[in-house]
């Protein structure tokens, strides 16, 4: 027997109670972090996932009729859930990482010099090959829980009543949303993460499922806080590499400042490329036009 379809006013409750059940597991983690003495954000940011993706996977269903399928974690699609996610991590490196070598070769990179590196409160090189192996999990666990929270419930849970294009939007407004509050948050990072949440959210809708959604942000955030060493979302993290961006407002401008790359304009080009294209698949099989119920 299917659920009954949310009226508005359970969908509004539903978004607020998603962003509730954040919210508490947030805090809860940060208190047991701190109980623990670890300052480590990526301790903190995984644990709340840990406490929050089990109650929007398996209360969410019950509550508002979203089953495993529809939020995609079970796609329909034959096909299995691994390759999905490899294909997706690869999607994710390729789209940062090719304006960021564009941006070394032609010198708005730079590797960060020793002393500036030192001066860092979180390991580079070499030596942050233990801090970026805890890392990585840690990024899967957040890339997982958020591509959850926008794309699995809150974008399925509006797309009903706005229709996939506006759903589409919505949640992208969402995504943005929660990233305001991060460290060098601007109006030019709010550009780049909206156009991001577009281009996860078409490609979803397209149905590559919640698995290659969740590898492609991933892919993302690694590639930029693991590899190149640059902020994701304002927050530096262990890298194998690190560079940094040429002291010029021209190629702050294009590679991004404190924020990130998610602030930078030829990062822009990169991620709306990837919406537009993502767009594109997405209309080709027809979820656009489809009725709104």
């Amino acid at each position: 027997m299917s659920a009954p379809t949310p009226s508005i006013l359970n969908r509004v409750s539903g978004t607020l109670l998603a962003g509730f059940i954040v919210v508490v597991s947030g805090t809860v983690a940060a208190g047991l972090a701190m109980l623990l003495s670890n300052r480590n954000v990526l301790f903190a940011t995984a644990l709340t996932w840990v406490l929050a993706s089990p109650v929007l996977l398996f209360v969410f269903p019950r509550v508002l009729g979203l089953d495993t399928e529809t939020i995609g974690v079970r796609p329909s699609e034959e096909g299995s859930r691994r390759p999905r996610y490899v294909l997706g991590v690869l999607a994710g490196l390729a789209c940062v990482l090719l304006p960021a070598l564009i941006g070394r070769v032609a010198g708005g990179y730079l590797p960060m010099p020793p002393e500036a590196v030192a001066s860092l409160d979180v390991p580079s090189g070499s030596s942050a090959l233990p801090a970026v192996i805890f890392a990585l999990p840690a990024l899967m666990l957040a890339a997982f829980g958020e591509e959850l929270l926008f794309r699995g419930v809150l974008l399925r849970l509006w797309q009903p009543l706005l229709g996939a294009r506006g759903a589409l939007v919505l949640s992208s407004l969402f995504f943005v949303a929660v990233h305001t509050g991060n460290p060098g948050a601007a109006p030019r990072g709010a550009v780049g993460v909206f156009l991001a949440g577009i281009a996860l959210g078409a490609f979803y809708l397209r149905g590559g499922g919640l698995w290659a959604v969740a590898g492609a942000h991933l892919g993302w955030n690694a590639g930029e806080a693991l590899l190149i060493g640059v902020p994701v979302s304002g927050i530096t993290l262990p890298s194998i590499g690190r560079w940094q961006v040429t002291d010029s407002e021209l190629w702050r401008g294009l590679l991004g400042g404190s924020f990130g790359p998610e602030e930078g304009l030829l990062f822009h080009g990169a991620l709306g490329l990837a919406a537009g294209a993502a767009v594109v698949l997405a209309a080709a099989t027809g979820v656009f036009a489809r009725k709104i119920e």
